[in-house]
């Protein structure tokens, strides 16, 4: 028993033998490949193999700066795009809403031309909201055709639409 104790006295932490990764247990000095070539008697200059076949230096492993630099690159360039994207669907959004509004404008105008006599259903125009509205009336045998004609302006252009209906002789 006493022998047992002086034995781990005397190896204590620093232990018989380093292995790998000697200063996590309590080796005193990191380990590298090198220490093992010392051992086998080979050079300190040989480079030793990873697992896989491929050269490493000394063990490390991670990445290197060119490694990161083409992260932050790739990173950089997919952030930009994304922002192009959003500007891109911002844009077209507030065109389907101008478009939309003025869609609802027209449609309102139209279901008032509908609404008024037939006798009095007349060319005419006016403007809401920014919206120029334009009708024509064509009287046939028994219906007159009303073409609406509806100008608007979205982010970036002017458009024009057209809304047509009839309206029956009572």
């Amino acid at each position: 028993m006493i022998e047992t104790r002086q034995k781990r006295k005397r190896h204590g932490r620093r232990g018989r033998h380093r292995g790998r990764f000697g200063w996590l247990t309590g080796g005193g000095t990191p380990w590298s490949p090198a220490d093992d070539l010392e051992r086998k008697g080979k050079s300190k200059s040989a480079e030793p193999l990873s697992p896989d076949g491929d050269v490493t230096r000394y063990g490390q492993s991670g990445s290197g700066l060119a490694e990161v630099l083409i992260s932050l690159v790739i990173v950089t360039v997919a952030l930009l795009a994304l922002a192009a994207t959003s500007i891109r669907v911002g844009t077209t959004m507030n065109a389907a809403h101008g478009r939309v509004a003025a869609q609802a404008l027209a449609d309102r105008q139209m279901e008032r031309l509908l609404a008024t006599p037939y006798d009095q259903i007349t060319d005419g125009s006016t403007q809401l909201n920014g919206v120029d509205l334009t009708w024509t009336v064509t009287t046939g045998d028994v219906s007159k055709e009303i073409v609406l004609v509806f100008d608007y302006d979205v982010p970036g252009a002017a458009r024009q639409d057209t809304l047509v209906a009839t309206a029956r002789q009572p």
